[in-house]
C-alpha cells in the first residue's frame, strides 16, 4: 500500500520485488521516439505573441480625430436603438409582481378558461412589454391554470395577440 511519505521496510521491499519478478513491462520505445513527420515543419504560431492578434502597440486608431456629420450621428443613433437600457424596467420577480399575482388569483379564485383550481397563475391581458404602465394593474390580469396559461399566445415572451379567452 502506497502512502505519501511512507517508507517501506526492507522485508516489504523484497516482497514487492518478488511479486513483480517475471512480469513483462510495456514497450515504451514507440511513445518516446520523435515523430519524423514533424521534423523541419514550422509551427502555426511561430512569431505570434499572445492569443489575440490585434492592432500593434503604439498604432493610431482609425477613428481618432474624426468628426461625424449630424446625418451620420443620427444613423448611428438609429442603429443603436433598443440595444441599451429600457426606460421602464420590466421586473417580473419583484415583490410588486408577486403581490399583483396573488391579488389577481385571490380576485378570481379559479381558472377562467377551464375552471380548475390547481396550479393557478396570473396572466396579463395586455402584455407588459407593450403596456408597461398597466403592469401592476389588477384589472389587467386574469387567472389561468398552468396548462391554459401555456396555451396563450403571449406566454413565455411569444407575442401574437390573436387568442381571445
Amino acid at each position: 500500500m502506497y502512502k505519501k511519505g511512507y517508507r517501506h521496510s526492507e522485508e516489504e521491499k523484497h516482497r514487492i520485488g518478488n511479486a513483480n519478478r517475471g512480469r513483462k513491462r510495456p514497450d515504451l520505445s514507440e511513445f518516446n521516439r520523435t515523430r519524423t513527420d514533424l521534423i523541419g515543419r514550422i509551427p502555426w504560431n511561430k512569431g505570434l505573441h499572445g492569443v489575440c492578434v490585434g492592432p500593434k502597440k503604439g498604432s493610431i486608431p482609425w477613428n481618432l480625430g474624426r468628426h461625424w456629420s449630424d446625418e451620420v450621428k443620427k444613423k448611428i443613433s438609429r442603429s443603436h436603438m433598443g440595444k441599451g437600457k429600457r426606460k421602464i424596467p420590466l421586473v417580473v420577480s419583484g415583490w410588486r409582481s408577486q403581490r399583483w399575482s396573488k391579488d389577481v388569483i385571490k380576485k378570481y379564485g379559479k381558472c377562467l378558461a377551464c375552471g380548475s383550481v390547481v396550479k393557478l397563475q396570473a396572466h396579463h391581458i395586455l402584455p407588459k412589454s407593450l403596456f408597461p404602465e398597466k403592469m401592476y394593474d389588477v384589472d389587467n390580469g386574469i387567472c389561468l391554470c398552468k396548462e391554459c396559461h401555456k396555451k396563450t399566445d403571449t406566454y413565455a415572451k411569444r407575442l401574437d395577440l390573436k387568442m381571445k379567452l
